[in-house]
């Protein structure tokens, strides 16, 4: 909005992104939940709120003049926690990233700057916005000043005249009464003791101020006359306290303020260090240009015999395949993508649609008028491949590299030579973190971001499989994919040697990756007449159980209903609570365990959900997953998830 200056409470603001995400830590350790929140409201505000002026404003170090009034000011207060204070320095660099002016004046707190320049905006035309969810601050809203509680509510909360006033009883101006008669324990300001926000509220709606308070005083009676009248000297010193002061000498030129465009490079290095993804993405510059790439569409027998030569003679290559599945063992095979060379790529599409081999624009169809076959048959490129995928002299590097060991297997073109997979170095050398997937590690060392696979496939109910995708398309994005995988292995390589890892992941996590193929293509083959008869056993035990727990809780109830449940345990048996939610009293394993012992009803309810949970995860669940072809439950097996090094299925 024109002539609008938001004046944000910077410390308020951190503390309230502090307390509101808990625990969040980056794979280093360091806590950047602050950090997090405190950016994600700056942002929100600037996209919502449009301000066309901006100013950060925080506390200077030091005492201040409320100090010298009263020492013990603030005295009470406990010191920030130790996991936030190592934050304010990276708050700084973010605030300065987007290229907000910072205010910090010595001898005064921010709320007094945040006073001063607020008053000053609309001497100089523009409406004061201050942007704090501390009460104090609500005595400053005046004519073209308002306060602005970004944490109040989904989409936080304005305070003009009218809304203070339904807030306290009192106009802005008398806010300052109400806080010097209730005190504030949290800065240790005294008021009148006994005097909460509920009676100072009805007195001041009576008497209008702490004047008209006292001038009154003999309208009142009892203890309530008598706390006001020994607190005198502390309503006052406490309303000294609370008054903010709006005349601080702010050295500050209005248009250093005006709202400018982040320094995107600034923030995408600082949110990849703070390990936010989704930041990091937002903020990152566009990667190599279209003339840096050079991204080959292969279509023919003599062009994939040139690039397979390429690769040979290179030593080594990162291949990624493009299929309609991503389950291996079900999946088409529709592309394979290579890359030797720093920005470079080749694209083999084999299992295309014939529909999305047009051409985009005014060029038509990508064959000529005598080819029936979209791009070369499967059957084509086996021949010219699979001798160079078997030959396990030249290298092989993929990311997830057994995911395309697989498909390339069932597709006739084993994998042989496998000498990196960038996503267990990535996992081997750095196994806090949470995602190894390409993007991510591209993100993290590359500082690039990928092409989304929904800019091709789409998502949800209307997405469509890969062998759809428009082939200009599919060869940019197949093309990348092998093109970083190529890079990172060049990241990775030092990085290995440098945290003495080489020698692991050579003897013993490329090995696996092998293994784990072979075992994920044998697969494991079940007894479905064995789990069908368990089904049968399971249900009716199950049904003897249901009838058994009733008959215990005196009437029918749904077991599974936890709000049921605490009702018959916690109310009609009478039986003692363990422990409380949000939702009324738990009925967890720990909890039943517990109550076992008093009562027969916990035990059956145990049983019930032992049996309820084993059907439905096993003996319901694995006969689906038989792969209909082979007869066998095929699974993956996650070499790099557990931060144990364990393997996931």
């Amino acid at each position: 909005m024109a002539n609008r200056v938001f004046l944000i409470d910077g410390m308020a603001m951190i503390f309230r992104a502090y307390f509101a995400i808990r625990g969040m830590t980056n794979s280093k350790g360091q806590s950047v939940n602050a950090v997090f929140g405190f950016t994600r409201k700056l942002m929100q505000m600037l996209r919502d709120e449009d301000p066309s002026h901006i100013v950060m404003v925080f506390d200077a170090p030091g005492k201040t003049f409320r100090d010298e009034i009263y020492p013990e000011y603030k005295a009470h207060r406990p010191p920030a926690p130790e996991d936030l204070v190592p934050q304010f320095a990276l708050i700084d660099e973010v605030t300065a990233a987007f290229n907000i002016p910072v205010v910090r004046v010595e001898g005064v707190e921010a709320d007094d700057v945040l006073a001063t320049l607020a008053k000053r905006a609309v001497a100089d035309g523009m409406e004061g916005v201050i942007v704090s969810g501390d009460k104090d601050l609500l005595q400053c809203v005046d004519d073209g000043v308002v306060v602005f509680d970004p944490f109040k509510d989904e989409t936080g909360k304005w305070y003009d005249a009218d809304a203070v006033k339904e807030r306290y009883g009192v106009p802005p101006i008398h806010v300052i009464d109400t806080l010097a008669l209730m005190g504030d324990s949290a800065d240790n300001i005294p008021g009148v003791r006994g005097i909460g926000e509920k009676t100072a509220r009805k007195l001041l709606e009576k008497y209008g101020d702490l004047d008209g308070l006292y001038e009154n005083i003999g309208d009142l009676k009892g203890k309530q006359k008598e706390k006001l009248e020994t607190d005198r000297e502390l309503a006052y010193l406490s309303k000294e306290l609370v008054t903010i002061k709006n005349d601080v000498d702010v050295d500050l030129d209005w248009a250093d303020c005006t709202v400018d465009e982040p320094n995107n490079d600034a923030l995408a290095t600082l949110f990849q260090r703070f390990e936010f993804r989704s930041l990091t993405e937002e903020f990152l510059p566009d990667g190599d240009t279209d003339e840096d790439l050079k991204y080959e569409l292969v279509l023919t027998a003599k062009d994939l015999k040139r690039v397979a030569k390429e690769m040979k003679d290179a030593g080594e290559f990162a291949l990624d395949t493009e299929t309609t599945s991503t389950h291996p063992m079900e999946a088409k095979l529709v592309g394979i993508s290579m890359s030797c060379k720093d920005e470079t790529g080749y694209y083999v599409p084999v299992g295309h649609s014939a529909a999305s081999m047009v051409a985009e624009g005014e060029s038509g169809e990508l064959f000529g008028e005598d080819e029936d076959v979209p791009g070369m048959a499967v059957e084509e490129a086996r021949e010219i491949l699979a001798p160079l995928f078997k030959d396990k002299k030249i290298g092989k590097i993929g990311h997830n590299i057994k995911y395309d060991m697989l498909v390339l297997e069932n597709a006739g073109m084993p994998v042989d030579g496998v000498v990196m997979d960038t996503m267990v170095a990535s996992y081997l050398t750095d196994p806090g973190r949470l995602r190894h997937n390409l993007n991510d590690v591209s993100l993290h060392y590359l500082t690039r971001k990928l092409i989304p696979i929904s800019d091709l496939i789409g998502k949800g109910a209307k997405a469509i499989t890969f062998d759809n995708v428009p082939v200009e398309k599919a060869c940019d994005y197949a093309c990348e994919d092998a093109d970083i995988t190529w890079r990172l292995s060049e990241v990775f390589r030092p990085l290995l040697e440098e945290r003495a890892l080489t020698e692991l992941f050579n003897t013993v996590e490329l090995p696996l990756i092998d293994v784990l193929a072979r075992m994920e293509i044998a697969g494991v083959a079940i007894d479905e007449s064995l789990f069908d008869t368990l089904r049968e056993e399971i249900a009716q035990r199950l049904e003897e159980l249901e009838a058994e727990i009733h008959e215990l809780a005196g009437e029918p109830f749904s077991i599974n209903s936890p709000k049921q449940l605490q009702e018959i345990l916690f109310g009609r048996l009478g039986l003692k609570p363990v422990k409380k939610t949000k939702t009324g009293y738990s009925t967890d394993v720990e909890v039943l365990e517990t109550l076992a012992a008093e009562h027969p009803l916990p035990e059956k309810i145990l049983e019930y959900r032992t049996l309820d949970k084993l059907r439905g995860t096993y003996v319901d669940a694995l006969p689906t997953l038989v792969n209909k072809a082979t007869g066998r439950i095929h699974t993956s097996f996650n070499q790099a998830v557990a931060a144990t090094g364990r393997l996931s299925s």
